[in-house]
This record gives C-alpha cells, sequence and structure tokens, in this order.
C-alpha cells in the first residue's frame, strides 16, 4: 500500500486529522508532518526522511498553508525528490493556487473521494507490478494551444515526458494507460503549463498537448 505524506498548515489540523482518517480508512499508511516529531530531533533532517520514505505528498493548499515557511520546504523536498505531489484545495479556488503548485493537478476539497480512488488505482497498479518507466525528457513546442471543445487523438502508447521553459513538468503516468488510442474533447485548456483537461477521464489527469493529436 501506498506510503503517504500530509503537509498543512498547523491552523488547518482540524480538517487535515478528518483527511487523515479518511486516507487510513480507505488503506493508506499517512504521516501529518510534525504530528510524527519528538523533543530534539532535527525537524528538516526528519522531515526529508519521512519524505523520503513515502511514496506520495498531500498538500492542503489553504490561505493558512501558504503562508506556511514548512508547506514551502515540504513540497520543495518532494519535488527535489521526484515525488508525487498532490495539493488538495481548502478555501482556495484554482485561479488563486501560486506558480510554484500550478504544475500538479490539485482537486478542492470537495472532490476528495476523486482524489483518493486515483491514489487507490495507482497503488494497484503499483502492487501488480505495472509500473512505466521514467522516458527521456523532451522540451515541447509551446503556445500551441487546444481550446476547449477541439477533438485529439491519445497516443498509443506512452510518450516523452515533457518540461517547459516555465519549469512545468508533464509526466505521463501508468494510469492513463487505459487511455491508449482514444479520442476525446478539449475541456479545459492551462496556457502556463500548455496541458488540457480532457472529457475522457471525468478531468482527472492534465495531458500535454505535445501528446495529442488533432482531429477534423
Amino acid at each position: 500500500m501506498l506510503k503517504l505524506f500530509i503537509s498543512y498548515s498547523s491552523k488547518d489540523r482540524q480538517v487535515v486529522k478528518w483527511i487523515d482518517r479518511e486516507l487510513e480508512d480507505r488503506g493508506f499508511k499517512s504521516h501529518m508532518d510534525v504530528e510524527f516529531l519528538e523533543g530534539g530531533e532535527d525537524i528538516a533532517e526528519e522531515i526529508r526522511e519521512r519524505i523520503k520514505d513515502c511514496d506520495e505528498i498531500v498538500i492542503v493548499l489553504s490561505p493558512n498553508s501558504l503562508n506556511s515557511p514548512w508547506v514551502h520546504y515540504e513540497t520543495a523536498c518532494a519535488d527535489m525528490m521526484g515525488k508525487r505531489i498532490i495539493p488538495l484545495l481548502l478555501c482556495l479556488d484554482q485561479q488563486q493556487v501560486p506558480s510554484l503548485f500550478n504544475k500538479y493537478l490539485s482537486r478542492p476539497i470537495n472532490e476528495f473521494d476523486l482524489l483518493a480512488n486515483a491514489i487507490m488505482r495507482r497503488a494497484k497498479s503499483k502492487s501488480s507490478g505495472n509500473v512505466q518507466p521514467e522516458q527521456a525528457v523532451t522540451v515541447s513546442r509551446e503556445g500551441e494551444g487546444f481550446s476547449p471543445g477541439t477533438d485529439v487523438k491519445i497516443p498509443e502508447m506512452p510518450p516523452p515526458t515533457v518540461v517547459r521553459s516555465s519549469g512545468h513538468l508533464i509526466r505521463w503516468r501508468g494510469e492513463m494507460d487505459p487511455y491508449f488510442g482514444h479520442s476525446a474533447s478539449v475541456v479545459e485548456y492551462d496556457s502556463a503549463s500548455g496541458a488540457v483537461r480532457l472529457d475522457v477521464d471525468g478531468g482527472e489527469f492534465w495531458w500535454a498537448i505535445d501528446w495529442l493529436t488533432r482531429q477534423g
């Protein structure tokens, strides 16, 4: 089962305790950042070790956590270690998410079940050994936006990871595999990352426009 690290502001502790219980009820092992610390420990070092030991990090993004140096530190550590980072929006909408977190697919807290179900699918994929190797990173073409309603086709095999000059990194995930070769329509385009959401997966993933072929 996947190990999860929860990064949050202590001012949001009551909501985060609910998130922690919900994740544990689904069978996940989770750590609520400083909850595991004991007196006299090196906080920064212990946090790095815990993040290193986890599979994914859930960041509860709120007006409080945006001002938390520890949340920014934990995010930076997870990013440097190549961990999957999942922002969960609390009292924030997508337009309020700062650029540091914009490259990650975020979910509002009222879509917590979708987030948890996606984690569950990844856990099953990992346990079955169906893990996609990382491919060579390629710098993509930019400025070729796909507007909502554009019909596209998803590739037949995993494409290379895309990195933008802005620092946005878009990886193909193993859970995208069921959509190989499918046709879909764009429902949302993010000009900052050059990625789109498609109607084929309920808007769960961000798809790099470089992977998609226009139809019609």
